[in-house]
């Protein structure tokens, strides 16, 4: 790990309330996510600003990574004064729009998965960070998971293996 101490300092990093409960039921709330998923990917979105410190080069988050970063935005003071000028020292701006050329966005997020490996020693989260490189294609799959867990009253995990083996047998 190139700045255990950066990482340490992001990984209790809060947001709003105590272990960021609040700002956690907020984040489940506002994209209908069970808590424990909005756990994970506020987890994940402090990996993330830790790679993006880490590098120059633009990396692209997955869908669910991005939504986060969106929505701590709106907690301007935390974002921009504790996160951006008090702990990483540099400026984090979304980029990515609808008209972001897509061949660039794809190199950028496969450099992302093989720097979290190098950095983490880990493969990403299927469930967070997508089975694709393509952000669309993983976002139409978490959200079809998440549909179809809400109606059959099922795990989403249990549901993608699931679907997942039905595929591989068929």
């Amino acid at each position: 790990m190139q700045d255990k101490e950066l990482y340490d300092y992001l990984s209790s990093f809060i947001v709003l309330g105590e272990n960021n409960r609040r700002f956690v039921d907020s984040l489940s709330k506002e994209y209908r996510w069970n808590k424990s998923f909005a756990q994970k990917a506020y987890k994940e979105y402090l990996r993330f600003i830790y790679l993006i410190a880490m590098t120059e080069t633009p990396l692209t988050p997955s869908l669910q990574i991005d939504k986060v970063w969106k929505f701590h935005m709106g907690y301007s003071e935390s974002y921009w004064h504790k996160l951006c000028e008090t702990i990483i020292k540099k400026p984090l701006h979304r980029n990515f729009s609808s008209n972001f050329n897509k061949g660039i966005e794809k190199e950028f997020f496969i450099d992302l998965h093989q720097r979290y490996y190098e950095e983490f020693n880990e493969k990403p989260s299927m469930l967070i960070w997508g089975v694709s490189n393509n952000r669309y294609i993983n976002n139409f799959i978490n959200n079809t998971l998440f549909l179809w867990s809400k109606k059959y009253c099922i795990s989403t995990t249990l549901l993608f293996f699931g679907l997942l083996f039905y595929i591989i047998k068929n």
